[in-house]
């Protein structure tokens, strides 16, 4: 996925057009704005996904250079050198060639434009689309203590959110949740929980058998009440709505299980621990 930068197109069209208005008698040094101005474009349309268009274009680009290479000065044996002679009338064949090869260009880009694969994704909510696309974990204050594992599933979900995928993007944040909660098992409670028994409910039985403060399993049981229903199952594609209530519910857990995590890691290791052994971070 890559974002267009359809202002850069008509940039191209006004480049285009200057050139293609370009007199038969017109002076290399008066045109070169107007050249540079294309090449420039021209330049930056190489990044467009348009392939036959891409091809027309770097036959622009040819063209533009050999008209600059046909006007270079000669020394005084008639040799050419690598300066440019500014002063000199262009030459009508190499103009009529560029102007040519813009006519070929705009035929190949009004026919392959229609199919190009471009939509607007609209905003949602109060989500930048960009920000929602790219950098989904910054609507996490405490994002920065997440590990790239998490960051990466809420990441996708942001996307998956900003394309209308609420089913994958219910699945995300759960998966993102998931992965907080191991860790903090594993690495906070030397809890291990084999494959076979991974599920909320077990999550949050060790953490209320260990001492986890109540107000952290208040917002995982919402998660496992949320779990436990079928919305979330495969068998209901889920609404904007309803995914964006298991989004609130999987955001609040991962918050919540990151600030207890920052708490844990405050603790003096020789201090005693809550709920059992704590393993402090070296």
């Amino acid at each position: 996925m890559e974002p267009v930068d359809q202002y850069s197109w008509y940039r191209l069209s006004k480049a285009l057009s200057a050139v293609s208005a370009l007199p038969a008698k017109s002076v290399l040094g008066d045109s070169v704005l107007v050249m540079f101005r294309a090449q420039e474009a021209l330049d930056e349309f190489e990044k467009s996904p348009l392939q036959y268009s891409k091809v027309a274009a770097k036959e622009m680009s040819e063209e533009i250079r050999r008209l600059f290479q046909a006007h270079r000065k000669k020394d005084a044996a008639g040799k050419e050198t690598d300066e440019i002679d500014w002063s000199q009338t262009i030459k009508p064949y190499l103009l009529d060639s560029l102007k040519r090869a813009i006519a070929d260009f705009e035929t190949l880009l009004a026919r392959e434009s229609p199919g190009m694969p471009v939509f607007f994704v609209p905003q949602k909510g109060i989500y930048n689309t960009t920000d929602l696309i790219e950098h989904a974990e910054q609507d996490f204050a405490n994002h920065s203590e997440l590990s790239m594992g998490a960051i990466k599933e809420i990441q996708q979900a942001g996307r998956c959110l900003a394309f209308d995928l609420f089913t994958a993007h219910a699945f995300h944040m759960m998966r993102a949740a998931e992965i907080v909660v191991l860790a903090l098992l594993q690495e906070y409670y030397n809890e291990s929980v084999p494959t076979a028994q991974r599920n909320w409910g077990q999550y949050v039985s060790i953490l209320r058998r260990r001492g986890a403060p109540p107000d952290l399993l208040r917002f995982l049981d919402e998660v496992v009440r949320i779990e436990r229903n079928e919305s979330i199952h495969p068998t209901k594609l889920l609404t904007e709505v309803e995914a964006q209530i298991i989004h609130t519910i999987a955001k609040g857990a991962i918050m919540a299980m990151v600030e207890h995590i920052e708490t844990l890691e405050a603790y003096d290791p020789l201090a005693e621990s809550v709920g059992g052994t704590i393993k402090t971070p070296s």
